[in-house]
């Protein structure tokens, strides 16, 4: 008996659930009218298509692109500093002038060096007048220095004792002179010969002399010049440039009264930039490295020309990859003769590497971005399917007779170029979900 009490509980717990809920539906019977219509609802709403519209994926041509960003160099940039001492006594240029080869940028006072070409000239002067000169020879080649008035006169002293030892010798030879007037006779000879040997070697020392005095005043004259501070020459700097080399003053770090030395270190009085054309030197990263090539064209955008686009080409690709950054060096050279741009400023370039003839692409209208996730529904067989897709080239399209401007974008993944994507009704797709396709011709006519 008492495990027949403890087994009646239990079974009259069973029972008494079903008595618990059958007394509940006869005190409330709307309970169970609500329950079948809702799951009645829930089934229409499931089987309810959404109503989409529709727009195929396009093949396309796109033009691939390698962004890069880096700063803008003008095409040579010359540090110029003074090549001699002195105190500025006047500046011609300042920052932002336009200057041409051969145009004068500072002088330094030049009387100290007026002074010492003067006196070096003059010492030049004497030395001519040891040698009888007026003018100096161009070269060295071809000059007789016996023809020099010294080495003249010593080469007459010798004929003339050569004669006299001539007549001597014929008196000698007779017994008629003694022997002491003809050793005199010839060591009269050696003498006249060793003054003209000496003569020759004295005045190819003057020469050698007037030589060095000469440097000594090129010397001068070159620093005298020096002290006029001109903008260089670099003709060979832009080859197929058209028209004069310009530069612009970028930097001027002296003033008028102050004093220059030769030695002044790293810091350049001027520093002077080709403005136009400019180069972008960037780095790319080494994933690049087969894209890009030397010829190939670049546009470019700085923040202080907005959205107008420059373009130029690729001139220069280094062959290394840096170990440190795994990226290599370009240089893309962009004209500029309007120098609406800067240089050293901040560039963003794309470079056009190769063209993609069958790219697909799919309206803006039907990509959907949600939680950090880009996809796009592809309808298949009435259902959609939301497929995850990676963004590449934005192509803009216009339509002249609607005067509209559609734009369509590059679309990476699971995307076949038969499909159809959904462009409008996204938010009310998922996977699997049956579609109704609206006529986008007659606007309230459906397909299914």
């Amino acid at each position: 008996m008492k495990n027949g009490n403890r087994l009646f509980p239990i079974i009259l717990g069973g029972a008494g659930l079903c008595l618990v809920a059958a007394v509940v539906l006869l005190i409330n019977p709307s309970l169970l009218v609500a329950t079948e219509k809702s799951e009645s609802a829930a089934k229409s709403a499931e089987v309810k298509p959404v109503t989409v519209t529709v727009s195929p994926v396009v093949p396309r041509k796109v033009q691939r692109l390698v962004n890069i960003v880096g700063s803008l160099y003008g095409k040579e940039e010359i540090p110029i500093s003074p090549e001699v001492d002195g105190r500025i006594v006047r500046i011609h240029h300042d920052v932002g002038d336009v200057v041409k080869p051969g145009e004068v940028l500072f002088e330094i006072d030049p009387r100290t060096y007026e002074l010492t070409a003067n006196e070096a000239q003059r010492t030049l002067e004497l030395e001519m007048a040891k040698l009888g000169l007026k003018t100096i020879p161009e070269t060295d080649e071809g000059v007789d220095v016996e023809v020099l008035p010294n080495v003249t006169r010593a080469k007459l002293q010798l004929k003339l004792i050569e004669l006299q030892h001539t007549r001597s010798s014929q008196l000698w030879a007779q017994k008629t002179i003694s022997k002491e007037e003809w050793d005199k006779v010839e060591t009269d000879l050696k003498l006249a010969k060793n003054a003209f040997d000496q003569s020759v070697l004295d005045a190819r020392s003057n020469w050698a002399s007037m030589r060095q005095k000469q440097a000594i005043v090129d010397t001068a004259r070159e620093k005298l010049s020096r002290t006029r501070v001109v903008v260089p020459s670099q003709s060979n700097v832009l080859k197929d440039h058209k028209g004069p080399v310009q530069y612009v003053v970028a930097e001027r770090s002296v003033t008028e009264g102050e004093m220059v030395s030769a030695m002044r270190g790293n810091t350049p009085a001027f520093r002077l930039v080709i403005a136009d054309p400019l180069k972008l030197e960037a780095a790319v990263a080494e994933r690049f490295a087969t894209e890009i090539k030397v010829g190939q064209t670049a546009g470019l955008k700085t923040e202080a020309t907005g959205d107008k686009i420059h373009y130029g080409k690729v001139t220069r690709v280094n062959p290394t990859v840096d170990r440190a950054s795994r990226t290599f060096h370009v240089e893309i050279e962009i004209a500029n003769k309007d120098r609406d741009l800067p240089p050293g400023s901040f560039a963003k370039a794309s470079v056009e590497t190769r063209v993609d003839e069958k790219a697909l692409t799919v309206p803006a209208e039907s990509i959907v971005r949600f939680a950090g996730v880009i996809k796009v529904f592809v309808i298949r067989d009435g259902k959609s399917q939301g497929i995850p897709v990676k963004l590449g080239q934005r192509i803009e399209e216009t339509d002249k007779e609607k005067g509209r401007t559609h734009f369509w974008f590059e679309v990476m993944g699971d995307i076949k170029p038969d499909d159809v994507v959904a462009t409008s009704g996204q938010s009310q797709l998922a996977n699997d979900t049956p579609v109704t396709v609206r006529d986008s011709s007659s606007p309230g006519k459906e397909k299914t």
